[in-house]
Formats: structure tokens, C-alpha cells, sequence
């Protein structure tokens, strides 16, 4: 689902996820996706280990670019 406007700067998502076991992870989502190059936030939860973590990525494909920049 994409929706929104680039110009938007500020703003909050809310999403709803359910993981069947501890092996179907990691899982997240993605948002404030940058029409034009895909830069992008990704949130990703760790089940097993209890953490949650923050990435940055500069590309549409999930894993190019992507930086850790918090957990919990």
C-alpha cells in the first residue's frame, strides 16, 4: 500500500503484525519510502530476542544500503 505526499515531513503509521512462530522472523515494515530513489525506514522485530530495530536504507530493494540506526 503506498499513499500519502512526498512533501509530507512528519507523521505516524500504525500496524497491526502477528508472527505464528518465533522462526517466522525477522519481520516488519517499511515507510517513508522516497518515490525516486527508495530511501526509505524499515522497522524490524526479533521475536527470539526480544529486540526491535530501526534500519535505513537507500534503495527500493530491502537490503541495499540499509543501515541500523536503533533498537530496543
Amino acid at each position: 500500500m503506498m499513499t500519502g505526499k512526498q512533501a509530507w515531513k512528519d507523521y505516524t503509521a500504525e500496524c497491526d503484525m502477528k508472527f505464528l512462530t518465533s522462526a517466522n522472523y525477522p519481520g516488519g515494515t517499511r515507510t517513508h519510502v522516497d518515490a525516486k530513489t527508495g530511501g526509505h525506514y524499515a522497522v524490524w522485530f526479533y521475536p527470539p530476542t526480544k529486540t526491535i530495530k530501526l534500519y535505513s536504507g537507500t534503495d527500493f530493494d530491502i537490503s541495499a544500503g540499509i543501515v541500523d540506526i536503533g533498537r530496543i
